[in-house]
């Protein structure tokens, strides 16, 4: 017997439409009652899809819920699936001789399934073609229809499809070429073709190669047809793909087809590009509103830039908006002037200030890029909503992972024609965090409701949860057509190379006694069965203390000597800067531990530039100036100072110690291994054996793995390896019990 909730299912029917709406106070169910309601009903209560209904009813048995329901609505459910039902089956044509036939069952179809029936169909209900029952199919399914088949149409179809393809658009996969076939009506030589190109989702790999892929499979022994819609979808991603950008000759009247036909865009930069980023700026001005996930140092900036341009150019664009963080903003003036020639309006200082700028934006003579920082997007929305933008680029786009934030807010908000979101990381943790970045590019790529792309794609706890992630090579192919991610491995012909080096130490007898210390009074607590919220902090809050303690027990205790690591960081910068007259950077994660590290370099005699988060604009770009002048030896900087930094001077790189985030990882390498550089880059990871950084580092290797089936999907051709956050979560908190141990070094 249920729990009896008091919540009833009502049919509700407005202006000739009908619904199934939840009745009744939600105030008594617990929390996995909820989060199972929310799994089918929207935020007022409607049911969300009906086709879901019976499924619905059995589980809310297995959570105790017990819902009245009523004959109305067995009744309505019966009705509304007849009327979203479309039968496939076969009939006979003068051409091929095989038609498709759709047959309704209700009285009145559902009206999205008129819609498509009337796309694809004539009035006989036949297909005009047998080859569209593939579309019809997609179609029908994300109308929230439902399809069958009679046994005819599953005897003939086959047959008929012998050896048969046909190219078109996808519907499910924005911007994608479909290749529509039956894998076992192909014969060996027409299927060996297709498994090059084409991947498990029926698409092509590369779309770009669609012209290749119709000759040869054509050459195997296939049927093939080619939609017009496909033919133009190919011939823009070819463009896409080899597209140049001539650096020469921004004449007055610039002519896009004549520009296109000669295969380059005459914008009048002022530096040439890499190979690679001619193919990033083509993405951004052809795909419009466009995702940039380049690795750290491969020059987004630029790249946006000349894309910039390219759209000033081209498509009239008079205003482009470029919203990053205030650390940066000098940054990209710096760079809009060197790349573009161009002058850049800073948007800053006080409300009077501010209101100044606005008003010579709004006017003729504005120049053509402005520069503002984040939190002025929330407190001069309104003045920002009445500036004509035409392209909005967002840096570090990573800022507007979370749609509860003023900032996503104020972004969703600004009125812009085209869009560039440039990140690095643009998947740090979470799978959210990067739907919330393409719905603010394109809400058309990945599912509108919030609910259903979590529903399709995460799994949940009893409690709402997310214990997991699932079909990840589907968002990555989703997200194809508006991203581009090259990694450093992609330019590496193009690039120096990045050598990684661990250097694990040991304790001496005064650290290892302290590390022991609170190493042991934590041995209680992770024997424990149970950790409620306030233990798990507790434990967090212990597990710093060690690693602070791994740096430098200094930053508890400052009589105490220097530790190993800090004694070895001088080893290896004398050596860097005295025996190979090199510069360095080196990160830290606290501050503390900075400025222990800025008196122990100033001690050695090695000029050091200072950077952490409290350090302001102005005297932030002068250190990074004087630094790649060859003012200071070492660069030392924490990693709230560190984000958007070029110190291509520096050609070693010393963690001192890791964060656990992977992205930041990266962030602090991209400092100085970027475009510019002209040496190979040392990483130095300083490291305690025997300590908890030795689970450090087996953390950060799991956290990568998330990001890298995202992004690398599609590059490596393979289906990821399922993502568990419930196993990485139990694996977490065996690991806190191993950090806890002493491991071999």
């Amino acid at each position: 017997m249920g729990y009896r909730s008091g919540l009833q299912l009502v049919v509700e029917r407005s202006r000739g439409r009908g619904g199934l709406r939840l009745s009744g106070s939600l105030k008594r169910l617990n929390r996995p009652q909820r989060f199972f309601l929310e799994r089918y009903f929207s935020r007022w209560q409607i049911f969300m899809d009906i086709r879901r209904y019976p499924e619905f009813k059995r589980e809310a048995a297995l959570f105790n819920l017990q819902i009245e329901a009523g004959e109305e609505v067995e009744r309505f459910y019966d009705d509304e699936v007849a009327r979203r039902t479309i039968v496939f089956d076969a009939g006979v044509s003068s051409g091929t001789g095989f038609s498709v036939v759709l047959k309704t069952k209700g009285d009145r179809l559902y009206r999205p399934l008129q819609a498509v029936v009337g796309e694809f169909a004539g009035p006989n209900m036949a297909l005009r073609d047998p080859l569209d029952a593939f579309g019809v199919e997609e179609r029908v399914k994300d109308a929230q229809g439902v399809i069958e088949y009679t046994e005819l149409f599953s005897d003939l179809f086959p047959r008929f499809m012998r050896d048969r393809l046909s190219i078109e658009e996808s519907v499910r996969f924005h911007r994608q070429i479909a290749v529509r076939h039956l894998p076992p009506a192909l014969g060996d030589d027409v299927a060996e073709v297709v498994a090059d190109y084409v991947d498990e989702k029926h698409l092509l790999r590369e779309p770009h190669r669609a012209r290749e892929f119709a000759d040869n499979v054509q050459r195997a022994g296939a049927q093939l047809r080619i939609t017009e819609a496909a033919r133009e979808l190919a011939a823009f991603c070819e463009l896409r793909e080899n597209l140049r950008i001539d650096m020469d000759g921004a004449g007055e009247h610039p002519n896009l087809e004549e520009d296109i036909r000669s295969g380059a865009l005459k914008i009048g930069l002022k530096h040439r590009l890499y190979r690679f980023q001619e193919r990033g700026v083509a993405h951004l001005f052809l795909t419009e509103r466009a995702l940039l996930a380049d690795d750290m140092g491969l020059g987004k900036t630029v790249q946006a830039i000349a894309a910039a341009l390219a759209f000033s150019r081209y498509k009239k664009v008079r205003r482009v908006l470029i919203v990053c963080p205030a650390s940066l903003k000098v940054q990209w003036q710096r760079e809009i002037e060197r790349f573009a020639g161009e002058k850049a309006l800073v948007i800053g200082g006080d409300a009077k200030a501010r209101e100044e700028t606005y008003s010579v934006l709004a006017g003729k003579d504005a120049p053509l890029f402005a520069v503002m920082n984040y939190e002025l997007t929330y407190r001069d929305l309104d003045k920002l909503k009445k500036l004509p933008v035409d392209l909005l680029v967002i840096d570090e786009a990573q800022r507007i992972k979370n749609y509860r934030t003023k900032t996503y807010t104020a972004i969703k908000n600004l009125r812009h024609k085209y869009i560039f979101a440039l990140t690095g990381t643009p998947l740090e943790n979470e799978l959210d965090e990067l739907y919330n970045i393409v719905r603010i590019i394109n809400e058309d790529v990945l599912p509108r409701n919030p609910i259903l792309f979590r529903e399709r794609y995460c799994t949940f706890d009893a409690f709402g949860k997310i214990t997991g992630y699932q079909r990840v090579p589907e968002v990555s192919q989703r997200i194809a057509a508006i991203t581009l991610r090259r990694t450093k491995r992609d330019a590496l012909a193009e690039l120096p190379p990045v050598i990684d080096q661990e250097i694990w130490l040991e304790f001496d007898q005064e650290q290892r006694a302290i590390y022991d210390d609170v190493k042991h009074g934590l041995a209680d607590s992770l024997s424990w069965e149970e950790w409620r919220e306030l233990d798990v902090k507790n434990l967090l809050v212990q597990l710093m203390r060690l690693r602070e303690i791994c740096d430098s027990p200094r930053m508890h205790f400052p009589e105490k000597k220097p530790s190993p690591k800090e004694r070895e960081l001088i080893v290896v910068l004398k050596e860097q800067v005295e025996q190979r007259n090199g510069q360095a950077i080196v990160f830290t994660q606290w501050t503390r531990m900075a400025e222990l590290l800025e008196e122990e370099i100033k001690e050695a005699g090695l000029a050091v530039a200072y950077l952490h988060g409290g350090v302001d604009v102005a005297r932030r770009a002068e250190l990074v100036d004087e630094f790649q002048r060859g003012k200071y030896h070492v660069f030392l900087s924490t990693d709230a100072g560190g984000l958007g930094l070029n110190l291509q001077a520096a050609s070693l790189i010393v963690n001192f110690d890791l964060p656990f985030n992977p992205a930041k990882v990266e962030q602090r390498v991209g400092r100085a291994h970027r475009l510019g550089q002209e040496e190979p880059v040392n990483v130095l990871n300083l490291l305690m054996s025997r300590s908890v950084e030795e689970g450090l580092v087996r953390i950060l290797a799991r956290r990568q793995k998330l990001f890298e089936d995202i992004f690398s999907a599609w590059d490596e051709g393979g289906k990821p390896e399922q993502i568990t956050l419930d196993g990485w979560l139990r694996d977490t908190r065996k690991l806190a019990r191993e950090l806890l141990k002493d491991s071999p070094g």
